[in-house]
Order: C-alpha cells, then structure tokens, then sequence
C-alpha cells in the first residue's frame, strides 16, 4: 500500500513537471517567433505598450492652455509689428519717390526759368531800340542809321526766341487779363468791345510764363 502511493506520488511530479518544461518552451518558441519577425521587418524588439496608458492629471492639462494663449497673443503681436513695419516701409518710399519728383521739377524749371531774371534786365534795352525805330524817320540820311537799330532789335529778339522768351503783341485782339494789363478804356464803335485798341509797352512770355504783361488800351463794354 505505502509503495503505492509512492508511485503515485512520483507519477504525478513527473507529470506535473513535464508540464512546466512544455510551457516554458512553448514561451521559448513564441518569443523566438516574435524576434524573427521584428527582425525580418528591420526592426528592434520593443516592449508592448500598455493597453491603457494612465490619463495626465488636469492640473497639468490645465497649465497648457494658459501657455497655448500667450503664445497666441504673442504671434497676434509680432503680425501686427510686421504689419507696421510693412505700412512704414511703403509710406517712407511714396515719400522718397515724392522728394524725386520735386528734385526733377525743381531741376526744370531751373532750366526753363532760371534766365527770367536775365530777361528782365534785357526789356529795358529792347524797349528803347522800339522807341528808337518809331523816332527814327525814315528818309535817305538816316537809312543806314534806321537799318543798324532795325538789326540790333531783330538779333536780340532772335535771341530771346532761342531761348523761350516770346513777345506779346496783341493789338487788335481780345483783352486777356491773364497777359494783358489795361491801362484805360475808350469807346469805339468800330470795333468790339472788350478789344485792344492801342499797344502801349508790348509784353513778353518766358516759356509760357509770363515776364511782363503788355500794357494796353481796352475798348470800352
């Protein structure tokens, strides 16, 4: 009886052994499986994640937002300086492009109207060789006398021509008060009103811009 159960006994450690030696190899197996495979796929074997990672506290979660918020108001700022920047940017070359334009008008009407002071000093002189040929009669003994001041006065208003002056004569046209100056008016019938009868001091323009107005006599409205 007692040898019996010895047996038994022995039966069933050796079968319960056997069964560990079947489940560590069956392990074994299955993790050599799984290495091939990570092998085969270039890979490293790494551990298995959990099947729930455990949740972040809230007060973490609720330091982010603040931090998420400056970092908006931040680049809500840094938008509007480029902004600035930009509008300060254009505002400063419409200015310099300004300044251009004003340097290049200044420049031309140096040009045009730098020699109107020159001028000036010359109408005078013009004024006399005028008055000149008008008392200057036009027998034999004074010919030659009348044909030299006839091309003086001519060489000089040549010059002035080249130059941009131009002479205003406007005997018999309508009064313009932009480059005539009336001196008084008289009444004739023969001619419309508002006309220039008489050229007193005939005027000049120096590029289109006036140097002397022609003072005149107006027929009367």
């Amino acid at each position: 009886m007692s040898d019996k159960k010895q047996r038994d006994d022995a039966h069933k450690s050796s079968g319960g052994h056997h069964k560990d030696l079947n489940e560590k190899k069956l392990a074994s197996e299955k993790e050599k499986f799984s290495l091939e495979d990570v092998l085969k796929k270039g890979g490293t074997p790494s551990k298995k994640k959990p099947e729930h990672e455990p949740k972040k506290p809230k007060a973490e979660l609720l330091e982010k937002k603040p931090h998420k918020a400056a970092a908006s108001k931040e680049a809500e700022e840094l938008r509007d300086a480029l902004e600035a920047s930009q509008e300060l940017v254009l505002r400063m070359r419409a200015d310099m492009e300004n300044v251009r334009h004003r340097a290049q008008l200044d420049v031309q009407k140096a040009h045009k109207f730098g020699v109107e002071s020159f001028v000036k000093s010359l109408l005078p002189v013009v004024d006399s060789l005028e008055r000149a040929l008008e008392s200057i009669s036009d027998d034999e003994a004074h010919k030659h006398q009348l044909e030299g001041v006839e091309l003086t006065l001519k060489m000089f208003l040549d010059s002035f021509e080249k130059s941009g002056v131009k002479q205003v004569n406007p005997l018999h046209e309508p009064f313009n008060h932009d480059f005539h100056e009336a001196v008084t008016v008289q009444k004739n019938p023969e001619v419309d009103p508002n006309t220039v009868l008489t050229v007193l001091q005939k005027g000049y323009t120096l590029n289109g811009r006036l140097v002397r107005p022609a003072m005149v006599i107006v027929s009367q409205i």
